[in-house]
């Protein structure tokens, strides 16, 4: 009976150890020795001790608290700090996940900040430099808006140091503040104030994987804005090299043919025909000169989304006709079709800027097709859109450059000569049919001969239509 109750009590006093320390443990021990005494030991019922072995089974209990205490503290301790280290670096994970993911330095700052014053329980500020070099308050913690002059002063010297100071440090110890540059790499990026509520403790090695992460955040973004406005500033200069070519080129040749024939009618050299040909050719590079202007402003409206839609209920025969009618001069040396069948749906949508597709288009076929070439425009509905097709007899493009003759300034050649315009018309239409709904593709015609390009408006009902009978 001795033997089963021993271990009984050893392990009465190895859980009491683990559980609550030595001290509970060690009286826990003493009261087993003599319950182990009193009731096993003789003579029973008594707390006399009078065999060795049973003095060895009391010293086996205090021996056990001893022992068991102390290795429970131990392990308590190490499973506390594991856990911590757990935590921390759990919550370096999620912090780290989190500021990649946001959008904008200003959300990276705004986060960054208030997730570390949470986990360190501390006020937090971050000062970043402007193009000066002069700190600015960038983010805080609730309840900071400013700094004084004196904490200024500090960060100030720390960022150009590059050296903790202030409050636990041998830098300005006497401050409340701890100030940290927030180092990289290749650069100092800011500075980070931080003010514990009740001390940093053990929590060093958090506060400084923090603070570079946070550095290299920062950098991360300043790196990414840097890019984005280097490509901006370098698809800006060719955008404008291009169009000042564009220009150049093409503004001054009608101008030209103006400036000549203006020069020949006031000659007085010229019969009546001659004269009204010449006229003609002002009136017609003045056309043209105008659809320059017109693609450019169109453009301008387009990129800078302040172009309205006024739209309104037309026949797609009208929006035709009346197109033809204005380039009658420039479609005279071609063979123009027109194919539409008489159940076409109305169309909704802004006539003007349709129309101007359609200019667009058509002086297109004339500029890439050879004179007596045929041009085609057909319409057709399919499901719940409308189909406008214009097929020439022109010098086509390549299927692989097909998706780039919709990018603004891109023109094709004819042979080894450059056709005249400036590449936004294309562009133009695009732009025009999407503010539509719609868009617009280029394919190959039947026979491959020529370009054709597919425009695809949503077909809308009237409101008579909408009405059921």
């Amino acid at each position: 009976m001795k033997l089963p109750a021993t271990m009984l009590f050893v392990c009465l006093i190895f859980w009491t150890a683990m559980r609550y320390g030595l001290t509970v443990s060690m009286i826990v021990s003493v009261c087993c020795a003599m319950v182990f005494s009193f009731f096993f030991a003789p003579p029973i019922y008594s707390f006399a001790v009078t065999h060795a072995d049973d003095w060895w089974s009391i010293g086996i209990f205090l021996a056990a608290a001893i022992l068991t205490s102390r290795l429970a503290t131990r392990m308590k301790a190490q499973a506390a700090k594991a856990e911590k280290h757990r935590a921390g670096t759990e919550f370096l994970f999620r912090f780290s996940t989190l500021i990649v993911n946001v959008v904008g330095l200003s959300e990276l700052l705004k986060v960054g900040t208030e997730q570390i014053a949470e986990s360190l329980m501390a006020e937090v500020f971050l000062l970043l430099p402007d193009s000066a070099g002069k700190l600015n308050l960038a983010a805080s913690s609730p309840g900071i808006t400013v700094i004084t002059e004196a904490e200024s002063a500090s960060a100030t010297w720390v960022y150009h140091q590059n050296i903790p100071a202030g409050h636990g440090t041998e830098i300005l110890s006497e401050a409340e503040w701890l100030y940290l540059p927030l180092t990289t790499p290749r650069k100092n990026v800011g500075v980070l104030g931080l003010r514990f509520h009740g001390g940093l403790g053990t929590q060093g090695r958090l506060l400084e994987a923090l603070k570079d992460q946070m550095a290299l955040a920062i950098e991360r973004m300043q790196l990414a804005k840097s890019l984005e406005e280097s490509r901006l500033m370098k698809q800006t200069e060719r955008l404008e090299t291009t169009l000042l070519s564009s220009i150049s080129h093409d503004f001054r040749t009608p101008l030209a043919a103006i400036i000549g024939s203006a020069t020949g009618l006031l000659s007085d050299k010229y019969d009546a025909a001659a004269r009204r040909e010449l006229l003609m050719t002002i009136y017609e590079e003045a056309q043209r000169l105008n659809r320059f202007v017109g693609n450019l402003l169109d453009m301008t409206r387009l990129e800078s989304g302040t172009l309205e839609l006024n739209r309104d209920w037309f026949e797609l025969e009208d929006l035709i006709g009346t197109t033809i009618s204005r380039l009658s001069e420039r479609l005279s040396k071609h063979r123009f079709m027109v194919n539409l069948p008489p159940d076409l749906p109305l169309v909704y949508g802004d006539f003007v800027l349709l129309e101007h597709v359609l200019i667009n288009l058509f002086d297109n076929a004339v500029k890439y097709s050879p004179e007596g070439s045929a041009i085609w425009v057909s319409g057709r509905r399919q499901n719940h859109d409308l189909i406008i097709e214009v097929r020439d007899e022109g010098i086509g493009v390549p299927q692989e450059e097909r998706p780039l003759i919709f990018e603004k300034f891109r023109r094709s050649r004819s042979g080894n000569r450059q056709i005249a315009g400036i590449g936004l018309g294309l562009s133009i239409c695009k732009g025009i049919l999407e503010a539509h709904e719609g868009k617009i593709e280029a394919d190959s015609p039947d026979g491959g001969v020529g370009i054709l390009f597919r425009l695809t408006i949503p077909v809308k009902l009237p409101v008579k239509e909408m009405i059921p009978a």
